[in-house]
This record gives structure tokens, C-alpha cells and sequence, in this order.
């Protein structure tokens, strides 16, 4: 409900002096980026709001693997998806002064960096939604990594951003 939630972001910012926002990457089978959400990205813009995203089980992609809970796959796969929403759809170069903080070290998105540019090279709107591209616009996202401390995670992070988009 994106009147409402507009009112509890003016409720949260000006009445109880939020330092920033919480979402979750996905709402149903809707993620960040999706054009329903573009007047709160506005809102939160204007605001130059802090944004934590953390990651849920979507409705489509619940108990795909027997015995594999989402925390393990989905959430890395969820916090992508919404990262590439926010990317793709423009937004996050729209919205330049929304201060994103992605959780577990962004997901698979490092990971995937370089097959992203390459990919990237063939989009021809690539010069209106990421005209830095891809990795460029990852890199001024912050990574919140208390999920994801392990060698192999941060490995790929610190490949991806310098130090100080890094947060636990």
C-alpha cells in the first residue's frame, strides 16, 4: 500500500527522527525496483534516506529444494533480485541519494559482476538505467555483512567495493 506507506515514512522521519528505513527485498512476488514502488523511492530520495534491504522466501520460490531452508539459497538469490530491480529499473540512478544497505554482503550479485557488465554491453537502454553500468552503480551501494562473514562471501565482496561501503 504505497499511500500508506508513504505517511509512515513522513510518520517515522519527522515524528519519531528515523535514521533511516528497513524494507524487505520482496512483497509477495514483488520486488524492489518494480514501478509500484517508484513514488516511496522518490519520498526516500528526497529524504536521502538510509535504506536496509534484507531478504525474504518470495511466494515463488518457497521449499524448492526438500530440506534446503531459504536462508540458505533463497535469501542470497532474493537480495539479487532486488538489487537488479532497483538497478534495471532505473531507480537507483533516479534516486542517487538514497544510501542503500544491501544484507549478506549483496547475495550472489558479486559473484556474478563481471557475467553482469558483460551482459550489459548488449542492452540497449544500458545508457538511461546504468549508464556507468552495472558494477559501477554496485559499488556505491553499501553491504551490510553479518550474514555473510565467511571467506568465500567476503572474497567476492572485496573484489567488488573498497572497505568502506562495507558494514557489520
Amino acid at each position: 500500500d504505497v499511500d500508506d506507506a508513504l505517511a509512515e515514512i513522513a510518520y517515522a522521519f519527522d515524528v519519531l527522527k528515523a535514521d533511516g528505513m528497513h524494507f524487505f527485498t520482496s512483497y509477495g512476488d514483488i520486488w524492489l525496483g518494480n514501478v509500484k514502488f517508484e513514488p516511496i523511492m522518490a519520498e526516500l530520495n528526497r529524504r536521502k534516506a538510509v535504506v536496509h534491504v534484507h531478504p525474504t522466501a518470495a511466494n515463488c520460490c518457497k521449499n524448492l529444494i526438500p530440506d534446503v531452508a531459504p536462508s540458505i539459497l533463497e535469501y542470497g538469490t532474493d537480495t539479487s533480485r532486488a538489487m537488479l530491480g532497483v538497478m534495471f529499473s532505473g531507480q537507483a540512478v533516479r534516486y542517487p541519494d538514497i544510501k542503500f544497505i544491501w544484507s549478506h554482503a549483496g547475495g550472489t550479485l558479486p559473484f556474478l559482476a563481471g557475467r553482469l557488465e558483460h551482459m550489459l554491453k548488449h542492452l540497449k537502454e544500458r545508457a538511461t538505467r546504468l549508464p556507468e553500468g552495472a558494477i559501477a552503480e554496485m559499488q556505491k551501494f553499501h553491504y551490510d555483512v553479518a550474514g555473510a562473514s565467511n571467506k568465500y562471501a567476503m572474497a567476492a565482496l572485496m573484489q567488488l567495493v573498497t572497505a568502506d561501503k562495507v558494514l557489520f
